[in-house]
């Protein structure tokens, strides 16, 4: 009888910790994914991310920790826990000259239990009914990237990994292929799990990011709450000479925005103080909006804070 956990999780890391020699490559990162879910892992070159993919595909063992799928150990119950995971690690490699069918054929001989139907399913999930009884050298990049999602789907998995899945695609492959993951969260149920550096990419898919550096998982947060903390706001003035002059009489921090007469401050400015200061100045206020966060926000302050923890640290 097989060691199994609750499913309620497709994803669950636990004090994941690997090393090479002397030297800690992840360090306790646990975290933990639910079906339906949307998850990007991001981080800087040399952070963790690809030793992490490496280990949920078995490709590599964790030093300590323990890694679930669907409630399977992936240590102790190998062939078990893999069944329900598909993943693309890096670009998808297939035969050139055979068509997208044949190539899927072969995938299918070497998976138990796939089936023409799953086959069928698989295509027109990724659109290649089209083209794909065409040679796999005519393929675009796009075309290929589908064409792998295609194949890491034939098993039904409840767990996708996608590592730097836009790489080299252009923005209607990258629009593409969102629709594809968005359509397999929300209709197949299925986790799926994406390393990118694309910022704009991740901000636009998933649901909730972990920022990595260094080996360790900083933290965790939902995309819906990086977006609506109202850190900045944007005000466009009729005057902005004169505007620039009443902030430096508060002695306020701002960013001139897009136009002369545009400027960004902190949400955690006096508003009310501004206001009044324009009105006596004869300042017109045109707009003032808050400015949602970017993915790319947070990941430069969060990057940047934990330089200067590490300098201090290090002193």
């Amino acid at each position: 009888m097989s060691s199994t956990r609750s499913n309620k999780f497709a994803l669950e890391m636990k004090q994941i910790y690997k090393k090479y020699s002397h030297k800690t490559v992840v360090e306790d990162v646990s975290l933990s994914i639910k079906p339906g879910e949307v998850f990007g892992l991001l981080g800087p070159n040399g952070a963790g991310k690809t030793t992490i993919i490496r280990m949920l595909v078995g490709l590599v063992q964790p030093s300590s920790g323990e890694i679930h799928l669907m409630g399977c150990d992936l240590k102790r119950n190998y062939e078990e826990a893999i069944q329900h995971v598909g993943a693309i690690v890096e670009t998808p490699d297939f035969y050139g000259f055979l068509t997208g069918y044949q190539n899927l054929m072969q995938c299918k001989r070497a998976k138990k239990g796939v089936s023409h139907e799953d086959i069928k399913r698989a295509v027109q999930f990724v659109n290649l009914e089209e083209r794909i009884h065409d040679k796999v050298s005519s393929y675009s990049l796009g075309m290929k990237q589908r064409l792998g999602i295609a194949q890491a789907i034939l098993h039904q998995p409840q767990l996708l990994i996608l590592d730097e899945p836009t790489n080299g695609l252009d923005p209607l492959g990258m629009r593409e292929l969102r629709s594809i993951v968005q359509r397999l969260a929300k209709e197949m149920n299925i986790a799926v799990f994406i390393s990118s550096h694309i910022l704009s990419e991740v901000q636009e898919i998933c649901d909730n990011v972990g920022f990595i550096k260094n080996g360790k998982l900083l933290f965790v947060r939902d995309m819906k709450s990086i977006e609506m903390e109202q850190s900045k706001f944007r005000i466009v003035v009729s005057d902005g000479q004169m505007t620039q002059q009443i902030f430096e009489q508060l002695g306020w921090i701002f960013d001139v925005g897009d136009t002369l007469n545009s400027f960004i401050i902190s949400g955690s400015s006096d508003t009310n103080k501004l206001v009044k200061e324009l009105a006596l100045s004869e300042v017109g206020i045109l707009r003032f909006e808050p400015v949602l966060n970017t993915l790319e926000d947070v990941f430069m302050e969060t990057m940047k804070e934990d330089d200067i923890h590490d300098r201090v640290n290090y002193k």
